[in-house]
C-alpha cells in the first residue's frame, strides 16, 4: 500500500478511507483496467459481430498489457469481476452476432473470442493480427451459415 500511497503523495492508511482491505483494491484494479477498453457498440438488429467490431475489441484487449502491466497477474490472482469486466464479457458475447441469443454456435463463437483475446499473448504483430483474421473469418461464415438455413428474418417476410 505504501508505493501506492505515494505516487498520489498520501499516506497509505489513507487508502483505506476508499477500500477496506489490500485485497479488495487489489480487486478492482483489473476492473478499472478494462473500463478503459473500447467496446462495440450496441446493434438492435443483432450485426455486433461484424468483423470491424471483433477487430476493435482484439486491438483494444492486446493493448491493454503494454498500457498495464500489472493488470492481467492481478487479474489471475483476483478473477471477481466487477462492472467494467461483466460489461466488457457482455460485448463479447454480443460480438459473435450469430443468429439469436439460442444459437448454438453463439455461445460457441463466445468461448472462441474469449479464449483468443485471453490466451493470445506476447508481442503484437503479424501472426497475431493473422490469427484473429482467421477467427474473425470463421465466426463470419459460421454466423451466414447459421443465418442461410434459418432463412430470412421477419423483417424479410
Amino acid at each position: 500500500m505504501r508505493p501506492l500511497a505515494a505516487g498520489p503523495g498520501v499516506t497509505a492508511m489513507s487508502l483505506y478511507r476508499y477500500v477496506d482491505t489490500k485485497h479488495e483494491l487489489l480487486e478492482l484494479t483489473p476492473n478499472r483496467a478494462r473500463g478503459e477498453l473500447p467496446l462495440p457498440p450496441e446493434d438492435p438488429a443483432g450485426r455486433a459481430g461484424r468483423p470491424d467490431g471483433l477487430r476493435m475489441t482484439a486491438r483494444g484487449h492486446h493493448g491493454m498489457p503494454a498500457d498495464h502491466p500489472w493488470a492481467a497477474p492481478l487479474a489471475a490472482a483476483c478473477p471477481h469481476p466487477g462492472p467494467h469486466a461483466r460489461a466488457f464479457d457482455a460485448a463479447l458475447h454480443r460480438l459473435p452476432g450469430s443468429a439469436g441469443p439460442e444459437d448454438a454456435g453463439r455461445a460457441g463463437a463466445h468461448v472462441a473470442v474469449r479464449q483468443f483475446l485471453h490466451g493470445c499473448g506476447g508481442p503484437a504483430g503479424r501472426s497475431r493480427r493473422q490469427a484473429r483474421d482467421v477467427l474473425i473469418a470463421g465466426i463470419s461464415a459460421t454466423a451466414e451459415a447459421s443465418r442461410a438455413r434459418q432463412g430470412p428474418g421477419p423483417a424479410a417476410r
